[in-house]
């Protein structure tokens, strides 16, 4: 189950004091969505009361990157 998994995750990061790394995006596809968090996120602490951004990944076919 998708979110049982990653709230483990979550739970043995936080039990092992894991810090977040920096992106570092390796296609331009890739730098354009970060592009657009980073708008979400000076959106929120300029204009809105909350924000949120989501990170939908999804692969298919052969050598997909």
């Amino acid at each position: 189950m998708n979110t049982g998994g990653t709230l483990n995750v979550l739970e043995a990061c936080r039990r092992n004091h894991v810090k977040s790394a920096l992106t570092s995006p390796a296609t331009v596809y890739g730098a354009s969505k970060l592009v657009g968090e980073h708008y979400a996120l000076a959106c929120f602490r300029c204009y809105w009361p909350t924000t949120t951004v989501f990170r939908s990944f999804n692969n298919y076919g052969p050598r997909a990157h």
